[in-house]
C-alpha cells in the first residue's frame, strides 16, 4: 500500500504548477503555429513549402500539452478539495466552474471564433451549429467544454475515488480508458466533447493520484528515460496500422510526456518572479482563448511568400503578442475580466 505523500515542499510544488501552466500555454501556441505542416484539415489551405521538422514538432507537442494541463488540473483539484476544504458544495462548485469555463466559451465563440470560422472556412449556419453550439469542433475552445465535463464528473465521484485504494484507482482509470476505446470503435459523435471528456478523465485522475500519494519512486528513475521512451513510442506509433493498439501506444506517449514536464520542472526548473512571469501567470488563460485566429491571419498573408520556418516563427510571435494585447485590454475592465472567467 502506498502511503500518503509528505507535503514538506507543497508550496514549491504548487508554484511549479503555475510554471507548468505557462509552459503548456506556450507549447499550445507553438503547436498551433506548426500544426499547419502536419495536418491537411487544420486550415483552409495547404502549406506551399513543406517542412517535416515542423510537422514532427507539432506531433510531439500534440501528445503532451493538453494532457499535462489536464493532469495539473487533477493535481490541483485534490489539493483544493482535500487539503484546503474547497468544493464542499456540489451545486455551488459547478456554478463557479461554469462561470469560469462555459461563460468564456460562449462569449469567445460569438465575438471571436465563429466570425473567423465563417470568414476562413466559409462556415454556414449548420456547420456553426455543429461545431460551436453542439461543441463538436469549436476550434481551441473545445478544451473549456472538456475540462468542465471532466471537473463535473470528478466532483461527483471524488469522495468515492478518494476512499478507495491506489490499485482500485488505477483499475477504475483503466476501465475508463477501455470505455474510451469502445466509444472510438463505434465512432460516436463528439457532441459536447463527450468523447474527449471520457479520454481526459484518465489524466485528471492521474493528477489526483499523484498529489495524494507518494510518487518519489518516479523521481529516482533516471530522468532521460522519459524523453527517450516518449520518442521511441512516437516512432513505434507512426508504424502501427491497428487503431486500438495505436490508441494504447498513444496513451503511453501522453503519460511519458506528462512525466517529462512535471518531473522536469520540479527537479530542474526554478523561475524568478519577473514581470513577464507574473504577466503570463495572470493572463495565460486569455491568451489561450484568442491566440489561434491570429495564426489564420498570418498564414493567409505569408504562406508561399516566405520560408516555412519564418512563417512558423511569425505565427508564434504574432499570435503571442496579439493575444497578450487582448489580455491586457480585458484586464483593464473588471466586468469584462469577470465575464471571461478571471477573478
Amino acid at each position: 500500500m502506498i502511503k500518503a505523500r509528505n507535503r514538506i515542499d507543497k508550496n514549491i510544488e504548487l508554484e511549479n504548477c503555475n510554471i507548468i501552466k505557462i509552459l503548456m500555454m506556450i507549447s499550445v501556441i507553438i503547436y498551433h503555429s506548426t500544426i499547419f505542416w502536419s495536418s491537411t484539415t487544420w486550415f483552409n489551405q495547404a502549406p506551399v513549402f513543406q517542412s517535416n521538422v515542423l510537422a514532427y514538432i507539432s506531433e510531439w507537442l500534440g501528445g503532451i500539452h493538453v494532457y499535462t494541463f489536464t493532469f495539473i488540473s487533477g493535481y490541483l483539484f485534490y489539493y483544493l478539495k482535500y487539503e484546503c476544504g474547497k468544493y464542499d458544495n456540489f451545486k455551488v462548485s459547478i456554478k463557479k466552474r461554469a462561470r469560469r469555463l462555459l461563460r468564456p466559451y460562449i462569449i469567445t465563440s460569438i465575438i471571436w471564433c465563429i466570425p473567423f470560422f465563417v470568414l476562413y472556412f466559409n462556415g454556414n449556419i449548420k456547420e456553426v451549429f455543429k461545431r460551436f453550439f453542439l461543441a463538436m469542433a469549436p476550434s481551441q475552445l473545445w478544451f473549456l467544454i472538456m475540462l468542465f465535463g471532466v471537473f463535473s464528473f470528478f466532483l461527483f465521484i471524488s469522495d468515492w475515488f478518494n476512499s478507495i485504494s491506489f490499485n482500485r484507482n488505477i483499475l477504475f482509470l483503466s476501465l475508463i480508458f477501455i470505455l474510451y476505446l469502445i466509444i472510438k470503435m463505434f465512432k460516436l459523435p463528439n457532441i459536447f466533447q463527450i468523447v474527449s471528456i471520457n479520454r481526459h478523465i484518465v489524466f485528471f485522475g492521474m493528477g489526483f493520484i499523484f498529489r495524494k500519494y507518494n510518487m518519489k519512486l518516479l523521481y529516482k528513475i533516471n530522468y532521460m528515460i522519459w524523453p527517450i521512451l516518449n520518442i521511441l513510442l512516437l516512432l513505434i506509433n507512426n508504424n502501427i496500422n491497428n487503431k486500438i493498439f495505436s490508441n494504447i501506444i498513444t496513451l503511453g506517449i501522453n503519460i511519458t510526456g506528462i512525466l517529462i514536464v512535471f518531473i522536469g520542472v520540479n527537479k530542474y526548473i526554478r523561475v524568478k518572479k519577473s514581470k513577464i512571469y507574473i504577466f503570463l501567470k495572470n493572463n495565460n488563460f486569455i491568451m489561450y482563448l484568442f491566440h489561434q485566429q491570429f495564426i489564420y491571419i498570418t498564414i493567409s498573408f505569408f504562406n508561399g511568400n516566405i520560408g516555412s520556418y519564418y512563417l512558423a516563427i511569425i505565427n508564434f510571435v504574432v499570435s503571442s503578442i496579439g493575444s497578450a494585447i487582448i489580455a491586457i485590454i480585458i484586464s483593464k475592465n473588471k466586468k469584462i475580466s469577470i465575464a471571461f472567467g478571471l477573478k
